[in-house]
C-alpha cells in the first residue's frame, strides 16, 4: 500500500487516552476497501498507551500519518486535522468507534456519483453489549437533497463521523470547529455549517459505522454543559454572517429542544436545574427565532409553551424522565 499526495479521502482520527478501543479502530480503517485514503491520527496529548498502540497498529502502512501534540481540546485537534488534511473529501472516525471494511468506498462512490457536498450513512449504536440500528428517519435515504429546501436535515443529531464531506467546500467556506474547552459539543456547530453551506446532500440507508457509548466518551461525560450554548450561538453567528437568517428561524427551535432536552437528562439533578434555568432564559430572550407556530410544525409550538409558559411542570417532566 503506498500513500496517494491527493488521496480520495482523508480521514481525521482524534485521540485521547483510547487505550482500550484505538487498535480496533485504526484496524478498521487499514482494512478499508478503498485504498487510496489517508488517516490522520491526531493524538491530544494522551496519558495512557494511545500513542504507542497507535504506532504500532499502523507502523506498517504509509496511508497513516502520527501526529503527536500536546493536549488542546477536541476542537483544536480537529482545526489541526483539517489543515493537514490533502483529500478530496474528508471523513471522521472517532477513535472509540470501529467501521465497516465498505464505509468509505461506498460513501465514495457515491459522492462523486451525484456530486455531492455531503455523503452520509447510517449506523449502529452499541451500548452494554447491544447493537442499536440508527436508521437517520430525518434524512432522506437514496435521495440527493438541497438543505436549505429540504430542512429535516439540519434536525437530524450531528453524527458528524457518519459522514464525508468535500474538502473545498469546508475550505471556502471557512468552516471550522470551535475551540472551547474538552471533547463534548463541538460537533454542533461543524455539522450545522457543513449542513448550511453544502449545496447537496444525499444519504445511503446502510449502517457502516460503529458508535461506541461507555463510561469515557464524550456522551457519558457531564463537561461545562453551557458550552452548548456558545456552540449554538456559533451557528447563530454563522448563518447571519452568510445571509441565511431564515434557516435560523426555520430550525433553530427545534435543534436547541433536542439538543437541551439531551443535555438535561444526562446531567445531576442540580446541574441540571441550572441549566434548565438558562434554557428558559435563553428562550424567552429569542423569543422562538421570530417562528414559534408554524402548522406544519405543530411540535416546535409545543415545545416552546411548554418550556416558557409551563416552566416548573415541564421541568418535572424532564426529572421523572432523567430518573426512569
Amino acid at each position: 500500500m503506498t500513500a496517494s499526495t491527493t488521496p480520495k479521502i482523508s480521514v481525521l482520527v482524534p485521540c485521547y487516552n483510547v487505550a482500550h478501543f484505538v487498535a480496533e479502530c485504526l484496524m478498521s480503517l487499514k482494512v478499508q476497501t478503498l485504498n487510496d485514503i489517508e488517516v490522520i491520527c491526531l493524538n491530544d496529548g494522551s496519558t495512557d498507551n494511545t500513542l504507542a498502540l497507535i504506532r504500532e497498529t499502523v507502523a506498517d502502512d504509509p496511508r497513516f500519518r502520527i501526529v503527536d501534540k500536546p493536549n488542546s481540546g477536541y476542537g483544536a485537534t480537529m482545526n489541526l486535522g483539517l489543515k493537514m488534511a490533502r483529500g478530496e473529501y474528508i471523513g471522521i472516525v472517532e477513535s472509540d468507534d470501529f467501521v465497516e471494511k465498505t464505509m468509505f468506498e461506498k460513501l465514495y462512490s457515491v459522492a462523486v456519483e451525484h456530486e455531492l457536498d455531503i455523503a452520509r450513512c447510517c449506523f449502529n449504536t452499541l451500548l452494554d453489549g447491544r447493537v442499536k440500528p440508527n436508521r437517520c428517519h430525518f434524512l432522506p435515504k437514496d435521495l440527493t437533497v438541497d438543505p436549505k429546501v429540504a430542512d429535516n436535515v439540519f434536525r437530524h443529531p450531528p453524527s458528524i463521523w457518519a459522514a464525508i464531506y468535500r474538502k473545498d467546500t469546508i475550505e471556502r467556506n471557512g468552516i471550522r470547529f470551535m475551540e472551547t474547552p474538552g471533547a463534548a459539543y463541538q460537533d454542533i456547530s461543524f455539522a450545522f455549517k457543513t449542513t448550511l453551506m453544502a449545496k447537496r446532500i444525499r444519504c445511503i440507508p446502510e449502517c457502516l459505522i460503529n458508535y461506541r457509548i461507555h463510561a469515557g466518551n464524550s456522551v457519558k461525560k457531564a463537561s461545562n454543559p453551557f458550552i452548548v450554548m456558545e456552540e449554538l450561538d456559533e451557528c447563530i453567528r454563522y448563518a447571519r454572517y452568510h445571509h441565511t437568517e431564515d434557516i435560523v428561524s426555520r430550525v433553530m427551535l427545534d435543534i436547541e429542544y433536542a439538543t437541551f432536552k439531551w443535555n438535561y437528562l444526562r446531567l445531576p439533578q442540580a446541574e441540571a436545574h441550572r441549566f434548565f434555568e438558562a434554557w428558559l432564559k435563553r428562550w424567552q430572550k429569542h423569543a422562538g427565532y421570530g417562528r414559534p407556530f408554524d402548522v406544519s410544525h405543530l411540535n416546535r409550538f409545543f415545545h416552546y409553551l411548554a418550556v416558557t409558559r409551563f416552566p416548573n411542570q415541564f421541568e418535572q417532566y424532564l426529572l421523572k424522565k432523567s430518573q426512569s
